[in-house]
């Protein structure tokens, strides 16, 4: 049986209410890495550590399966993200108030990276090439080096999902 494990974030200006952290805790048999992680660099970068040591104890024969879940205030529906870029430039704060403006996420890693999930499309999702260059896209890109630093095969993906109040109007 494959290992899958999901990630979600909590609100921050202008998403009062994040629907990644909802859907997260709507799934049943995943790992759930984290519910509601707080929408901030810092707390990225202290996350991804425990969630390489999370998958690479509990991986077993097959492909574990990594699904960052977030939200793109842009969205008129659901978006499979299949690049991350190396890329930062967050055009409002964080939720500690940090902004950065035009920088690598990781100095000397490449510019972008394709998702590791082997999908091109999902029944009901837009596809995107362009995961932004916030939070979503800081996770996502982390995620897939630290992940591809510990373990030689596993799946990771970035579904951006539409705001609460767009997903009933």
């Amino acid at each position: 049986m494959r290992e899958i494990y999901v990630s979600g974030f909590g609100p921050f200006e202008g998403v009062p209410e994040n629907p990644s952290s909802f859907i997260v805790s709507q799934l049943s048999d995943v790992t759930v890495l984290d519910h509601e992680l707080e929408v901030s660099a810092v707390a990225v970068d202290e996350a991804i550590p425990r969630y390489v040591a999370v998958v690479h104890e509990r991986q077993h024969a097959s492909k574990p399966v990594v699904i960052h879940f977030g939200v793109s205030t842009s969205a008129a529906k659901p978006r499979l993200e299949i690049v991350a870029k190396n890329k930062a430039n967050f055009r409002i704060p964080d939720v500690r108030g940090e902004i950065i403006s035009d920088s690598p996420i990781i100095p000397g890693a490449p510019t972008s990276i394709r998702s590791t999930s082997g999908l091109d499309s999902l029944e009901g999702f837009d596809t995107s090439v362009d995961a932004g260059e916030y939070l979503c896209n800081y996770l996502y890109f982390k995620s897939i080096l630290a992940l591809a630093h510990q373990l030689m095969f596993y799946l990771s993906t970035c579904l951006h999902l539409k705001q609460l109040q767009k997903l009933y109007s």
